[in-house]
């Protein structure tokens, strides 16, 4: 197993160890601090890493949180508030979404990052702007220019 490989198995084991926390309240935090953590493009590699190693999946978490916070004018942590306000709600879908499609993340991981969300509202997230997006061409139009920004 080489290295690469390696940073992944330790990346699921952790996230796994994460969601099987009986505390939820510390879950959100730990698995979004070991996420970003773990999933920094490095200093040296500024540009976009090529393949499917850890660095490519970790570049595409945090390039999606960038571009998610810049596009809505939201910090992450308010997106991981508990808030059911519509602009936030909406925000969060695209983003659980985008994490969903982009990465190679579990939708627990994902719903850790927004604010300790279980998996089946990631799933609820991805289907409802899958819904949208088969409805509203300005939300398809708004969520493909999103992801060609990733």
């Amino acid at each position: 197993m080489d290295f690469e490989e390696k940073q992944i198995e330790v990346l699921k084991m952790e996230i796994r160890r994460l969601t099987r926390s009986s505390s939820r309240e510390v879950l959100p935090e730990r698995v979004a601090d070991f996420v970003m953590e773990n999933c920094q493009p490095k200093a040296d590699k500024l540009e976009e890493p090529e393949g499917d190693g850890p660095d490519v999946k970790c570049f595409a978490v945090d390039k999606v949180l960038n571009v998610l916070t810049e596009h809505f004018g939201l910090t992450i942590e308010q997106l991981s508030l508990k808030s059911r306000k519509r602009e936030l709600v909406y925000a969060r879908h695209v983003g659980i979404y985008l994490l969903a499609v982009k990465t190679h993340l579990t939708l627990n991981a994902i719903g850790g990052i927004f604010g300790g969300r279980d998996h089946t509202t990631a799933i609820h997230s991805r289907d409802a702007i899958l819904d949208l997006m088969s409805k509203n061409t300005a939300v398809k139009n708004e969520v493909r220019y999103l992801s060609k920004k990733i």
